[in-house]
């Protein structure tokens, strides 16, 4: 669905490449930065903990009204005037800090029509445009109904991450961008809480997904280990009125080594080859498949089999070869030797039974999917004290069925782009077909009212 209205930096022309770049399997989701919360209302309502936060206060009021008092807002909006004296009032009521003061209702009802009728949702200039808010109700309706089990917070970045981080959270980050942080009105985000924004995700158990503008500046903010930056473009809105075809060049950055127990692995190791207390202490592993190998990953991995070799291993040890094995850390990824050190830990090690559910449940290359004993390993975990075994058991009909809706999501997303890139080019050859008939034409009816050509000007 689309979002109830529109805002500076919206994501309604990236949401579904946003979406298919969302973790396979998470429990949390928080939209930190959530202004029109495109990709809130694009992706499909799941299980799945859901938070919409945005420093803007005015802007979390209003999302609290369209959940809460829908009728009673559009009550409020039902005979608002589309002209340039009211949205200069009510502007200079914005300016001077008096929203805060009003009533929920008239609050919101008063930003929202501020942002409708305001050029490119800025807030500060009248946009001159016929629109009738009446058009916007069913679509306040629907955003009430959508929000109904969405979290509504209003709080700093930094705060709202170190709350709500888990394991299992997943963290969309779309923050100001760099050298437009002015365009976004009673947020106060400055270009030193890039930084801040950065050293907070990289501090965190959980995953991210950040979207910026490429520029160079981002890129060096970001050039940290285990950080991955992809380039991505998009149609610039804005510029299509002078510039048909124009793109707005845009990065997504993730990290790409995570655990399972509330740790950020250091693969940046001081030594070449781990001690047997480094291998015994009590940290786990588990890293993405898209983790690129690297020479620390290789020595940690030859030092850990070396300590097995010497027979000074733990149930410990066991987990992180298997975890190793598994993504690719160090070596070639291989499913059957990273069950092989799970089952020799499984009996002791709650983690170890948890992978083993994991990977029998969603299945891996070489090992197909075995809901039984999925259930057996997760059972056997939870019963250990693994929160997150229990809540794969409680709903695993959900999530396997989560998986599968994010699976045929990318699918989509892929062909669209094949349609896309049809349709563009089959479109640029009729439109200059048109172009020229059209230009034919209009050189026709000059002729036949007696006006000269421009051409035929020029050459005179």
């Amino acid at each position: 669905m689309n979002s109830f209205m529109s805002w500076v930096g919206g994501k309604k022309a990236l949401r579904e490449e946003v979406l298919a770049r969302f973790p396979t399997y998470y429990e949390r989701y928080i939209e930190v930065f959530g202004g029109a919360g495109w990709v809130l209302f694009h992706k499909p309502p799941g299980m799945d903990f859901e938070v919409w936060n945005d420093y803007n206060g005015n802007l979390a009021n209003l999302y609290r009204c369209v959940r809460e008092n829908p009728n009673k807002l559009k009550y409020k909006l039902r005979y608002v005037l589309n002209s340039r004296e009211d949205f200069e009032r009510i502007a200079n009521l914005h300016k001077n800090g008096i929203f805060p003061k009003l009533c929920d209702v008239d609050r919101a009802a008063k930003f929202y029509q501020l942002i409708r009728y305001s050029y490119a949702s800025g807030l500060d200039s009248f946009a001159s445009q016929p629109h009738s808010i009446w058009s916007d109700f069913p679509m306040i309706d629907l955003a009430a109904r959508r929000l109904q089990k969405v979290i509504i917070e209003n709080k700093d970045f930094e705060k709202l991450i170190r709350q709500y981080d888990r394991p299992v959270s997943f963290f969309y980050c779309d923050p100001p961008y760099f050298a437009t942080e002015n365009y976004y009105k009673d947020v106060g985000f400055k270009t030193k809480d890039h930084i801040r924004l950065r050293d907070t995700l990289l501090g965190i158990s959980g995953k991210f997904l950040v979207s910026y503008n490429d520029c160079p500046e981002i890129r060096e903010i970001w050039n940290k280990p285990n950080i991955h930056i992809e380039e991505i473009s998009r149609l610039n809105n804005l510029a299509q009125r002078y510039d048909g075809g124009c793109q707005y060049a845009e990065l997504f950055i993730i990290r790409t080594v995570l655990d399972i127990n509330d740790t950020v692995v250091d693969v940046e190791i001081e030594e070449p080859e781990p001690t047997e207390q480094f291998a015994n202490d009590d940290f786990y592993v588990d890293i993405p498949p898209q983790f690129d190998e690297s020479e620390q990953s290789e020595n940690a991995l030859s030092g850990f089999l070396k300590i097995e070799k010497d027979d000074q291993t733990d149930n410990n040890l066991y987990y992180k070869l298997g975890a190793m094995f598994k993504n690719g850390f160090g070596t070639e990824a291989d499913i059957s030797k990273a069950v092989e050190y799970f089952n020799k830990s499984a009996d002791m090690n709650k983690w170890s039974s948890y992978q083993l559910g994991r990977l029998y449940l969603f299945g891996a290359e070489g090992l197909e999917k075995d809901k039984e004993k999925a259930v057996e390993w997760l059972t056997k975990s939870a019963n250990d004290g693994n929160e997150y075994a229990q809540n794969l058991l409680d709903n695993i009909d959900d999530f396997e069925s989560q998986m599968l809706r994010n699976t045929v999501m990318g699918l989509f997303v892929n062909l669209s782009r094949c349609i896309e890139d049809d349709y563009y080019k089959r479109y640029n050859s009729v439109r200059q077909t048109v172009d020229k008939k059209l230009k034919q034409m209009i050189r026709l009816k000059k002729q036949d009212m007696g006006i000269k050509d421009d051409n035929t000007m020029a050459m005179q």
